[in-house]
């Protein structure tokens, strides 16, 4: 029964679109649907941006209020996917300098840098991980010269 509803509602939406007034007299309710339909993608673009903006740690975007709603929408989108990159790139970013830490670690036997596994990395953690990295690495300079400094003194016998 639902279907045959749905299927003639179609049927008759189609009719009525040549004569966009006509749909309003057709169908009263049809017209605070269409004008309606357009807030949504906004509303879940904005929903997508929030999140995308706490996972990645910056400020949720605040649109300007004079913006049409598809210019709202082309913003919100274009927000979504630029937050979406830089939550890829940190965390492309975070795994490749993990795997340099944790090899220098592994040399070192030193404790690695800890950022939570399942969390996307701020800008501040990514530098003091990169702050740790180049204190690993002059710890393994320092302790090569030691090494070789230690061989020179050592008589050969």
């Amino acid at each position: 029964m639902y279907f045959d509803f749905f299927e003639q509602f179609h049927s008759n939406l189609e009719l009525c679109a040549c004569h966009p007034s006509e749909v309003s007299v057709c169908y009263p309710g049809v017209t605070v649907v269409l004008k309606c339909r357009p807030i949504l993608p906004v509303h879940v673009c904005f929903k997508l941006l929030a999140a995308q903006c706490v996972s990645v740690s910056v400020y949720v975007f605040q649109p300007e209020s004079d913006l049409t709603i598809i210019q709202l929408e082309k913003r919100l989108r274009l927000h979504v996917e630029t937050m979406t990159n830089e939550k890829q790139e940190r965390l492309k970013m975070m795994k490749a300098r993990m795997k340099v830490d944790q090899q220098l670690c592994d040399v070192l036997n030193a404790i690695p840098y800890y950022i939570p596994t399942g969390s996307v990395p701020t800008d501040q953690q990514l530098d003091e991980l990169e702050q740790h990295i180049r204190d690993l690495e002059s710890e393994q300079v320092a302790n090569q010269c030691r090494l070789v400094q230690c061989f020179t003194v050592l008589p050969i016998v």
